[in-house]
């Protein structure tokens, strides 16, 4: 609140000439999507690592699909391709969706090759799937896609199996695990009510007091369920529209970076983010009701105890560039400015994309890898930002 008064929020506001430079970074976002989808099932590629070592992982989540779909529709709004090919990009995606049987019924899978959509894990994410949901509507709804041909993706997959009494399951290692404690679960909320299918709340909150008790309320239960990034929390504002808690969550996140570049004069620009070592992921984030260097997470993959030491998140670190996209679309800020000018600077790569980061130890790019996700992120911050 103190930073309402002595930083009051502004609404990006680009220029010519920075509205240029996102149609620039628009096309080489766009050039990952279209370079890496198979011609044969129009899904595209998880990750590349290009340079002498050039490989093309085809595996791929229901997330990274979503992505795929946003990038669709913003390249179709930013006139880099007509609405037929929208259209046919869509449609191709949509008849190769994979699904397979999860505990006996049927669901998309944890991940999958997007190739010939052969499962990788058959578990299923249903966080991943809510987010694709929340792409699907948004292509009915930019007209790419009939409602028919939408609705009848829904009705093939055995959804409420994953949803008993409101309450998101995801399949995991063989067995159902309980994810409503997720800040996941929000956005997904808001997605699935599009499809009229409700699910409960993780943020129990207050229903009664003032509307600052209702507040601290809420970051209570947000502190309660762990570290939170901006996937989702800006995703949903951008995807979905205004909503009070994610603002509220965006508010703290902002002004804890904010704080961080004041106190310190380094940067913080967390993420969720593939990386191009192992564990090959690591979630980033903030603990809410921590302060200072307690407060930033860096988490490997699959919770080993060696990544989750000093020395992995020294090593790990990331500069998002996803994320500097996205608060460039949301807040209009020197901070913002000064993140934009480093990842065009330093996480390009000409002819595939951009990289996911800049490594916060070496302030050098994460060389020759890039990612759907990362790419897509992108573009539908750009198209949020140039509406």
């Amino acid at each position: 609140r103190r930073r309402r008064v002595t930083d009051p929020r502004r609404d990006p506001a680009p220029d010519d000439a920075e509205r240029d430079r996102l149609m620039a970074d628009a096309r080489l976002a766009w050039h990952y999507i279209d370079r890496f989808t198979h011609a044969d099932t129009g899904l595209c590629a998880g990750t590349v690592q290009s340079g002498s070592r050039h490989l093309v992982n085809r595996d791929a989540t229901m997330w990274d699909l979503a992505s795929q779909l946003h990038g669709i529709r913003v390249a179709r709004q930013l006139a880099m391709i007509d609405t037929d090919e929208a259209r046919s990009r869509t449609d191709l995606l949509i008849r190769h969706l994979p699904i397979t049987e999860v505990d006996g019924v049927r669901l998309p899978p944890a991940m999958f090759r997007t190739d010939d959509g052969s499962v990788v894990n058959p578990g299923f994410d249903v966080c991943d799937t809510g987010r694709f949901l929340i792409a699907l509507r948004a292509m009915v709804d930019s007209r790419l896609l009939d409602s028919t041909t939408a609705a009848a993706v829904l009705a093939a997959w055995d959804l409420e199996a994953a949803l008993p009494d409101g309450r998101p399951h995801s399949h995991i290692d063989g067995r159902w695990v309980d994810t409503t404690l997720s800040h996941c679960t929000p956005y997904i909320r808001r997605g699935m009510d599009l499809w009229k299918v409700s699910l409960g709340s993780p943020y129990p909150g207050l229903t009664a007091g003032t509307a600052t008790d209702r507040a601290i309320a809420l970051l209570y239960d947000v502190a309660a369920i762990g570290p939170v990034g901006v996937e989702p929390v800006l995703l949903d504002l951008i995807e979905l529209g205004p909503d009070p808690e994610a603002e509220l969550i965006a508010e703290v996140l902002f002004d804890a970076q904010l704080d961080w570049v004041e106190t310190t004069g380094s940067l913080k620009c967390a993420s969720e983010s593939p990386l191009n070592f192992p564990p090959w992921f690591s979630y980033q984030g903030l603990r809410f009701g921590h302060l200072g260097k307690e407060a930033w997470v860096v988490r490997g993959l699959g919770g080993l105890a060696e990544h989750d030491t000093a020395a992995f998140r020294e090593t790990a670190e990331l500069l998002s560039t996803k994320s500097a996209f996205l608060w460039a679309a949301v807040r209009g800020h020197p901070w913002c400015d000064r993140l934009l000018g480093l990842v065009r600077d330093k996480a390009r790569i000409d002819g595939f994309g951009f990289s996911p980061g800049i490594f916060a130890a070496t302030m050098e790019g994460m060389a020759d890898y890039t990612d759907l996700n990362t790419n897509g992120v992108i573009l539908t911050a750009i198209g949020h930002a140039l509406r």
